[in-house]
């Protein structure tokens, strides 16, 4: 009696469980962590080649693989899981934007975030994208600044633009928040 390893008869043409098996994974480039129990079971299983015969089942005993998780994403610096294609959702893989021309990724269904796609706001008759609690930032999603008695929206350093957070006005001697290009809203027209 030969037995073979369970890799080499994995990928044999003649494997009766490898359809089970590719049945049981929605991606090949990615195995989601709740289907690693059953890439195990089906990997742990002592194979005997289609033409030897079996003895008994307790005369062949099992052997065991260690799984190392999910794959990495391709790109040489990133360390990101796989979503597809041997990319991360960052680098390009996963589910694209539907909107022509859009290379971003979807985000709860089938467009990004700019096209309408992710969470909108509980609140009535708002529709934009939440933040966190269920709400956008305007109906007080997201982070809020950490100084006493302020309840605005914290844009970096955990502080309001008011108090500040977020980037200032790139004009020396200017504290004001930054709004395009680098410069606040009186110093934008300056060149």
């Amino acid at each position: 009696m030969t037995t073979i390893s369970a890799i080499d008869w994995l990928f044999s043409d003649t494997a009766p469980l490898k359809v089970e098996l590719e049945a049981s994974l929605v991606d090949a480039d990615y195995i989601h962590p709740q289907d690693w129990d059953e890439v195990e079971r089906l990997l742990s299983v002592a194979v005997l080649p289609p033409t030897a015969t079996t003895t008994s089942p307790a005369a062949t005993s099992p052997t065991r693989r260690s799984f190392k998780g999910p794959k990495k994403c391709s790109v040489e610096t990133c360390v990101n899981r796989v979503r597809s294609r041997g990319l991360c959702k960052m680098h390009g893989g996963g589910k694209r934007c539907l909107a022509v021309g859009c290379t971003t990724c979807s985000v709860g269904g089938f467009f990004c975030i700019k096209h309408g796609g992710g969470k909108k706001c509980t609140f009535p008759h708002c529709s934009n994208v939440v933040q966190s609690r269920g709400m956008c930032k305007a109906h007080g999603g997201g982070a809020r600044c950490t100084l006493p008695g302020c309840n605005k929206s914290s844009q970096g350093k955990g502080l309001c633009t008011t108090h500040g957070g977020g980037k200032r006005c790139s004009v020396e001697g200017c504290t004001k928040g930054a709004q395009a290009k680098g410069r606040c809203y009186s110093h934008s027209g300056d060149e």
